[in-house]
């Protein structure tokens, strides 16, 4: 083992309390400084847990997240800063195993660690629906780790996808698809130990824009009802004129051209979103964490020939789930708070990475 590895693996050892500090003062700013409007999901289904006469008054995914909190309130829980404790207790314990299990971060890993601590303490441990969503990123996590044929991995990847569309967020189909065709194609990238040049990486973007153009357009003329809804998803939940919104720079008019030309634009506002900045420095967490991940994504796909078949798996959903998101979400607050949820992919990605050399 040379110096740098023996550091590597030294600095685990301090990952631990620093993570335990960041999630302690991550409660504190939850609840003492951030206003409840960053809370609205979660206050609405707190109302509808504790009220069973507003059960009904919000249907969908809103009424699920209700459902499930209330069957497993066994401490009886009325107020969000008990939930918030008590899942930050259960899910930090969880991630914190996972690190100690680690084989060595370097020093941009940590940072990036303890910022993905912050954000999932104050937005994803508590009574809402991103904490259910977390659940389903555990359950693909526990898929790829299992210890059976590539095939049934992806066929478990796939399941999980579908099935969570079948009750919880309908889009969830549009990412099981997407993953398919990710997995497969990065999958044979990885066998022809093909190294990614920038113009290789240029060419991959091309082609997955040109998958979700050429979804589209069957979509259209096999299920009409659903391209239309997907025409006009983000029109419907937008707030115009917030900081964060993510609004067509083009309109569209459900010609498919033009937005598939909104796609690329939203795309790369998503993935860099710098002009978050203009709204305060508030926003400035959420540009840097941004950066962060992108950066480490991009790492990993110029060094795709040396992943492992799990983490083509992670690489492969998460892509997925980005190329899906950027049709569904409104404002950048939204796509922040649910990509966090990803994080037991990204752990895959971008923390157990010691045979790759993702690191330096």
């Amino acid at each position: 083992m040379n110096k740098v590895e023996k550091t590597y693996q030294e600095n685990v050892r301090y990952i631990i309390p620093l993570m335990i500090l960041v999630a302690f003062f991550a409660k504190l700013i939850e609840h003492l400084y951030l206003p409840a409007k960053y809370f609205y999901d979660s206050n609405r289904i707190l109302n509808m847990i504790n009220n069973p006469k507003y059960i009904y008054s919000w249907g969908g995914s809103y009424k699920i997240a209700a459902d499930f909190f209330r069957n497993i309130n066994i401490f009886h829980f009325t107020t969000r800063l008990q939930w918030s404790i008590c899942l930050g207790i259960i899910f930090n314990i969880l991630f914190i195993i996972l690190f100690i299990k680690n084989k060595g971060l370097d020093l941009k890993q940590i940072v990036f660690a303890l910022m993905y601590t912050g954000i999932l303490n104050i937005y994803i441990y508590n009574v809402g629906k991103d904490a259910i969503q977390l659940l389903f990123f555990i359950l693909l996590f526990i898929v790829i780790n299992l210890k059976i044929k590539k095939a049934f991995k992806i066929a478990g990847c796939f399941a999980v996808l579908y099935w969570e569309s079948t009750f919880y967020k309908n889009y969830y189909i549009i990412i099981a698809f997407f993953f398919l065709v990710l997995v497969l194609g990065i999958w044979f990238l990885r066998k022809k130990n093909v190294k990614i040049s920038f113009i290789k990486g240029v060419m991959i973007v091309l082609i997955l824009y040109t998958v979700v153009f050429a979804f589209l357009g069957i979509a259209r003329e096999t299920m009409p009802e659903d391209y239309d809804a997907v025409m006009v998803c983000k029109e419907n939940t937008t707030q115009l004129g917030a900081d964060s919104v993510i609004d067509d720079k083009i309109e569209h008019n459900g010609k498919l051209s033009l937005f598939m030309a909104n796609y690329i634009i939203n795309s790369l506002r998503m993935a860099i979103p710098i002009e978050l900045l203009k709204g305060g420095i508030y926003y400035l967490p959420f540009v840097v964490f941004e950066i962060f991940l992108i950066f480490y994504l991009v790492k990993a796909f110029f060094r795709l020939y040396r992943m492992d078949f799990k983490q083509i798996l992670a690489l492969s959903v998460f892509i997925a789930y980005f190329m899906g998101s950027v049709l569904f979400e409104p404002d950048f607050g939204s796509f922040v708070r649910h990509e966090a949820s990803t994080f037991p992919l990204l752990y895959i990605l971008i923390f157990n990475t010691d045979n790759w050399g993702i690191r330096g």
